[in-house]
């Protein structure tokens, strides 16, 4: 079982406009349209596994881009 994972960040506005920030400069959006269905799969499985749901998709994603691949 996976530990609790409490967010205990700072909540200030400075804190949020740094987070912000930071994202924006090291992470790229993708979005992805699916059927309310697979979604609901995708957020009860991460859920089960105490990931979000981003990790989830990241995580599965590299897999079958190491299997396309044969990188390690």
């Amino acid at each position: 079982m996976m530990p609790d994972r409490k967010r205990t960040w700072d909540k200030t506005p400075q804190a949020q406009e740094y987070r912000n920030k930071y994202t924006k400069e090291h992470y790229t959006r993708i979005t992805y349209l699916t059927t309310p269905d697979f979604a609901e799969r995708i957020a009860k499985t991460a859920d089960e596994a105490g990931i979000s749901k981003s990790q989830l998709i990241t995580n599965a994603l590299n897999e079958y881009l190491k299997d396309e691949t044969g990188a390690e």
